[in-house]
C-alpha cells in the first residue's frame, strides 16, 4: 500500500500545485452544485452553484477523504483509479471510495486548466452527484 500512498501523493502535488509536503492536504470549498437521478431515471441538470464553506481533508496515510459539511462525509479510498487529461485540457485524478454506510462512490479531483486552474472536487454516487469548487489551504 506504500506504492498507492506515494502515487496518490505525487498525483495530488502535480494536480493541485505547490502544497506543503505533509501527508495531509487541506482544502476549503467555496461553492457546491448537485444533480440526481430523476423519477424518469435520467440525470437532472446541474443545480446552480451555491456558496458553501466546508473543510476538505485528504489524509494520504489513512487513505481517507473527509468533507466537513453539516453532516460530516467520510470516504475511505479503496483504489486510486489513475489520472487523465480530458478534451478541454483539464487534469482529473479519480478514486474509487466507500462512505460510512458502505456505499460505493467515485471521487474526482479536477484542475480546470481551461478555467484559470481552478480546482473542483466531485463526489459521484449511482443516483446523486456533488461538485465543489475548492481552494488549497497552506
Amino acid at each position: 500500500s506504500n506504492k498507492l500512498k506515494s502515487t496518490l501523493l505525487l498525483g495530488l502535488f502535480l494536480l493541485i500545485g505547490s502544497v506543503s509536503y505533509g501527508q495531509v492536504i487541506k482544502m476549503r470549498t467555496s461553492s457546491i452544485a448537485y444533480r440526481y437521478i430523476s423519477e424518469y431515471n435520467d440525470w437532472t441538470d446541474w443545480s446552480d452553484f451555491e456558496e458553501v464553506s466546508a473543510l476538505v481533508v485528504i489524509d494520504i496515510d489513512r487513505e481517507r477523504i473527509t468533507i466537513y459539511t453539516k453532516e460530516t462525509q467520510v470516504y475511505d479510498i479503496v483504489k486510486y483509479e489513475g489520472s487523465e487529461v480530458d478534451y478541454e485540457g483539464d487534469d482529473i485524478m479519480s478514486f474509487f471510495c466507500v462512505d460510512d454506510d458502505g456505499d460505493a462512490c467515485g471521487i474526482d479531483l479536477v484542475k480546470l486548466n481551461s478555467r484559470n486552474g481552478q480546482n473542483q472536487l466531485y463526489v459521484r454516487f449511482a443516483d446523486l452527484q456533488f461538485a465543489y469548487y475548492v481552494n488549497v489551504l497552506d
